[in-house]
């Protein structure tokens, strides 16, 4: 069945303003219906063990024009307000989808990156502090001779021993909100 067919089949001359539902097999169109013009987004019927209701084709890159009664190019700022309708129409029904999904997807990755370099920073932060603390102080001389020289071995090794445990710390500390977050998300009524 090729496109022209299944909108013929969907009859979407006769449809009314706002959103349309039409699977079709494991695919379909939700049609948008705005001023008298239709347009068709693709959805797809997920297998049946997906975390999705439908998936949707409905992020802003993808509306590129209505197609009847004629065809008319959609700008990308019209596209954007048309996908958060869609979306807020979406969960007006209880339809879970994939639409913006993709790029969380994407930048989840980047979220435990970003975990890391802050630890890394913090711990850096708070262990040179440490160790600038310790060396004003010097203990028995550990980092200052007699003679004022710096002991820059002694210096590094308090680092490190500072450093690396915190690094780990932090890490599995800043990771450990990211799983709380998506606890919280996740509870019923929240």
């Amino acid at each position: 069945m090729n496109i022209d067919n299944q909108f013929s089949d969907d009859n979407i001359e006769s449809l009314e303003e706002g959103f349309h539902f039409r699977p079709s097999g494991r695919g379909g169109y939700i049609y948008y219906v705005e001023g008298g013009y239709v347009l068709p987004i693709g959805i797809e019927m997920p297998v049946s063990t997906s975390e999705y209701d439908c998936l949707v084709f409905g992020e802003p890159e993808h509306l590129k024009e209505f197609v009847y009664p004629e065809k008319r190019e959609i700008s990308p700022q019209e596209a954007a307000i048309i996908s958060g309708k869609l979306v807020a129409w979406l969960a007006s029904r209880n339809i879970e989808h994939d639409i913006g999904k993709a790029y969380v997807e994407k930048t989840r990755d980047w979220r435990y990156l970003t975990r890391l370099w802050l630890a890394v920073f913090t711990a850096a932060l708070i262990s040179g502090v440490i160790v600038f603390l310790e060396y004003r102080h010097n203990p028995g001389g550990v980092y200052l001779g007699e003679g004022g020289d710096v002991h820059w071995g002694n210096l590094l090794d308090a680092f490190l021993s500072w450093f690396l445990p915190l690094t780990f710390l932090l890490y599995i500390a800043f990771v450990a909100f990211i799983f709380l977050g998506r606890f919280i998300k996740s509870t019923p009524g929240k």
